[in-house]
């Protein structure tokens, strides 16, 4: 015979509530997460989760921060365990042009098109910007320091990478081109910017 029923706590519910909207907007895009399929994916009924959730546009909003701040602390993670400045752009760029980034690179598409009408949304979008600005800059200026590439404006060196990092992976999003096509574009970009060969990033 089962027992009495376990009535989870609030912070238990959000807890829950928080890790099903971060699978459905990386497996189903920004848009799948509503009230609904939270409680589907929760397994209780829509009017659990309408008591929780004040506004879906920051429930989004917080969903894309945590996903893109998890993303952001993975890639560090590992670009940190090269000690070569040269390695960790290398590494960087196979990671940016990986296989089984597709749920983020979408995610990033919807978040910027959320933003033109969501203000919570593009106030994520901006202050993510901001971080992987300042993470590409920190690794170019470390190379710079080390002698390993030539650059004078960090900053802008670090806006352009990303811009076509992003570019190229929306383009991977529909398979425009393989994903080794894209990383050697890719490479080039970094190269031609630091003074670098493409064949020093893209092994």
């Amino acid at each position: 015979m089962a027992g009495p029923r376990v009535r989870k706590s609030a912070e238990q519910r959000r807890a829950e509530m928080r890790e099903a909207a971060d699978a459905i907007a990386v497996s189903d895009g920004l848009a799948a997460v509503t009230v609904r399929s939270l409680a589907q994916r929760m397994g209780v009924v829509p009017g659990l989760i309408a008591h929780y959730v004040d506004s879906m546009d920051v429930l989004r909003a917080e969903t894309v921060g945590r996903v893109l701040t998890a993303e952001l602390e993975d890639f560090r993670e590992v670009v940190e365990t090269e000690t070569s400045t040269r390695n960790r752009l290398r590494l960087l760029t196979e990671l940016l042009t990986r296989a089984g980034r597709e749920g983020a690179s979408a995610l990033w598409l919807d978040a910027w098109s959320y933003g033109l009408r969501v203000l919570p949304i593009a106030a994520e979008v901006r202050a993510h910007m901001d971080a992987w600005q300042a993470f590409i800059q920190q690794l170019i200026e470390a190379a710079v320091d080390a002698g390993d590439v030539e650059c004078r404006d960090p900053d802008a060196t670090a806006w352009h990478i990303i811009a076509v990092a992003d570019g190229l992976n929306a383009h991977g999003l529909v398979q425009y081109r393989d994903r080794e096509a894209l990383r050697r574009q890719l490479a080039k970009a970094i190269g031609e910017s630091l003074g670098l060969s493409p064949e020093d990033l893209c092994s």
